[in-house]
């Protein structure tokens, strides 16, 4: 399997734009495990 790696420069701008979509992601990421954490204990109280 062959691999590359690319530096990017981004703007402010845009290193703002990813900032916020990575964000967006880990909080998404973040409420979904507790939603199923939550669903797991409702379904399987121990």
């Amino acid at each position: 399997m062959l691999g590359y790696k690319f530096r990017i420069y981004p703007s402010k701008t845009v290193e703002d734009k990813l900032l916020e979509h990575l964000d967006l992601c880990r909080w998404l990421y973040n409420r979904l495990l507790q939603e199923l954490n939550e669903t797991r204990t409702e379904t399987n109280p121990q």
